[in-house]
């Protein structure tokens, strides 16, 4: 039954590719992650909330396709897209001076890290991009907004640990799953700062 779902999605993706619709929806690499969760073993909570996430950015994504070019659309495919796409308008960021590029990586307090730092850090850019720029615009300025940052920062840290050893992978999404945690609960201090 598992492999008709997969299936299933990998079809409709491959419909959707063909009527037009942009790197925004969800990938089957994005799938596989929660496959990949499923036969390691992970928390149970932790795959529910990438599962969660990726519904409501499989949503968001769609409903930014609709939207009018313009910055509220950018800053959305930006903020809520792969590393690989904040990264090629981070290098071209001098043609985007209306947003705010700053970014600090991964704030976690020294010694509660646990060790993913640095193996998170271009998450974290992205998600610091939300932060930084979702306040400009008062459709995105609340907690949907926020949570769909959250959201895709969890997205963007499981993709960084599919590729790990399979023994390291387990442990690598439970740590996402932690910062992901750990912004739910605590970001709304930065966000709305």
């Amino acid at each position: 039954m598992q492999k008709i779902t997969r299936l299933g999605w990998l079809m409709l993706l491959l419909v959707l590719a063909a009527c037009g619709q942009s790197n925004l929806v969800e990938t089957p690499a994005e799938l596989e992650i929660l496959q990949d969760m499923r036969r390691l073993g992970v928390e149970p909570e932790a795959i529910a909330a990438y599962e969660a996430s990726l519904q409501n950015l499989s949503t968001a994504r769609q409903e930014v396709e609709s939207l009018s070019a313009g910055d509220l659309q950018l800053v959305q495919m930006i903020a809520l897209g792969s590393i690989a796409n904040y990264d090629s308008y981070y290098t071209a960021q001098a043609n985007y001076p209306q947003f705010d590029w700053s970014r600090d990586g991964c704030s976690a307090p020294e010694g509660l890290g646990l060790g993913y730092r640095e193996t998170f850090r271009p998450a974290c850019n992205v998600h610091d991009f939300g932060y930084a720029n979702f306040p400009r615009f008062p459709t995105l300025y609340n907690e949907t907004g926020r949570r769909l940052a959250d959201d895709n920062f969890l997205v963007n840290m499981n993709s960084i640990c599919r590729p790990k050893s399979f023994l390291s992978r387990a442990a690598c999404y439970s740590a996402a799953y932690t910062y992901y945690s750990a912004v739910r609960v605590a970001g709304w201090a930065y966000f709305y700062d």
